[in-house]
């Protein structure tokens, strides 16, 4: 049985965020509703690390770009938790959002992993702006 594998040209990229945000990452949840008002809100830690994120990130990038990203993200949790690692990713793209780039829908490849720190919680954030 013959395989026929076609080579892609390697993908330009040039790194425009290396960030490390210390303390336990948090992951995004579903919007709370206040009962009395109606109203929906952020829960208040999701909240805090998004804000935490962006002002990091707003330090390190001038403009967000309007090419397509690949982002790199690794998740050092301070215990063994069962956490959505896809949640954790959600809470960052959305930090993100106008400031490392327009929109997180420019993603076009996203690399994350998660792991156990006791010592040093943390999350660290890699973003490329793919060129060409």
């Amino acid at each position: 049985m013959a395989v026929t594998v076609q080579l892609v040209p390697k993908t330009v990229r040039t790194l425009i965020l290396n960030l490390t945000v210390p303390g336990e990452p948090v992951p995004w949840k579903r919007p709370g509703k206040d009962r009395r008002s109606g109203r929906s809100f952020t829960p208040t830690p999701m909240a805090a690390q998004m804000n935490l994120i962006g002002l990091l990130a707003r330090g390190r990038c001038q403009t967000p770009t309007p090419d397509p990203v690949i982002v790199d993200m690794d998740f050092f949790l301070g215990n063994n938790r069962r956490a959505d690692l896809s949640n954790f990713l959600k809470l960052a793209e959305d930090a993100l959002n106008g400031i490392a780039w327009d929109d997180d829908s420019q993603i076009i490849e996203a690399v994350i992993h998660k792991h156990v720190d006791k010592t040093f919680p943390r999350t660290e954030i890699r973003v490329w702006k793919v060129v060409g």
